[in-house]
């Protein structure tokens, strides 16, 4: 995947961090850690190269100013667009020759394999 969205000038953990921001425009650094299944630290470092490159802003919440809101700039809602069609080239490739039948299945066992972890890890 980083090898196809290089060109972009985007790596796949920018790329996830951004499309958790595409699905909750206002998050704290902390819910991206979360959600991309990284520490806070590197949640961090990710969000300060994301924010140099002018695809995201950080601003105080409204009610904790304890807490940054994380926001998706304009510059970061075009380099997801750019970025989607090379991720779904890769994920074609991985999934060639896979019949719509099989991949039932495989969505099947990896929502089991899911749901055996530890709290089920539903937003997984």
């Amino acid at each position: 995947m980083d090898k196809q969205l290089s060109p972009l000038g985007i790596t796949t953990a920018q790329y996830a961090a951004l499309s958790v921001l595409i699905e909750q425009p206002e998050v704290s650094g902390a819910e991206i850690a979360r959600k991309c299944r990284v520490t806070p630290q590197t949640a961090h470092q990710l969000l300060t190269a994301l924010e140099a490159n002018g695809w995201v802003k950080r601003e105080k919440h409204p009610s904790n100013e304890k807490v940054l809101w994380v926001k998706l700039t304009t510059g970061g809602e075009t380099i997801v667009k750019k970025a989607r069609p090379e991720r779904l080239k890769v994920v074609q490739t991985m999934l060639k020759g896979f019949s719509p039948a099989d991949l039932n299945k495989f969505t099947g066992f990896l929502d089991r394999c899911r749901n055996n972890l530890p709290g089920g890890m539903k937003d997984a």
